[in-house]
């Protein structure tokens, strides 16, 4: 019995590949294959940030709106929609800035939609969006309180003054973000 295999011929095909991704993604990706170099010559970097304008403002309100038509969630009133321009604006430690941190938005907007969908509301009102921030606040309030307690118990020791030899002396900055 002879075995056949089928050899596609090449066809011609004019696309552009995006990637979309980290920083640890993309060197990865590059000292990983000696390809990806020459296919992908452009990285782009997205500020977190954009100006609080009126102009911009209205772009938060229009991914929130296909945010939801796209999860099929409830759509927000106009509060609400206020309250996460707020919550961007401390999302990027800046009253002048709005933050571009879409998938942090969305946590949060899923979120509420869902305890608007829970509560059998038609449209997610600011207080559900505050609820979800401040479900995220508790969640985030935990690790705070397990180092506390680990402190207590002696089972993390911290020196803060001193040296010893043999010791390493190091300083964790943890970034967990309270809005």
């Amino acid at each position: 019995m002879v075995m056949v295999s089928l050899k596609p011929e090449p066809i011609p095909l004019d696309v552009k590949v995006i990637l979309i991704g980290n920083a640890n993604i993309y060197h990865t990706l590059l000292s990983m294959d000696p390809d990806f170099r020459k296919l992908f010559k452009i990285k782009v970097e997205f500020a977190d940030d954009a100006p609080r304008t009126d102009e911009n403002a209205l772009r938060l309100a229009r991914f929130i709106h296909s945010y939801c038509e796209k999860e099929s969630l409830p759509h927000l009133d106009k509060n609400a929609v206020a309250r996460m321009i707020e919550y961007a604006s401390r999302l990027a430690d800046d009253q002048n800035k709005l933050s571009t941190k879409f998938n942090d938005l969305s946590q949060i907007l899923a979120e509420a939609g869902t305890w608007a969908q829970l509560s059998r509301f038609k449209v997610v009102t600011e207080d559900f969006v505050n609820k979800a921030i401040n479900e995220k606040i508790q969640r985030v309030k935990k690790y705070d309180e397990r180092y506390s307690e680990m402190i207590r118990d002696n089972t993390l020791l911290i020196s803060t003054s001193g040296s010893e030899i043999g010791q390493i002396n190091g300083l964790t900055i943890m970034s967990v973000r309270r809005l």
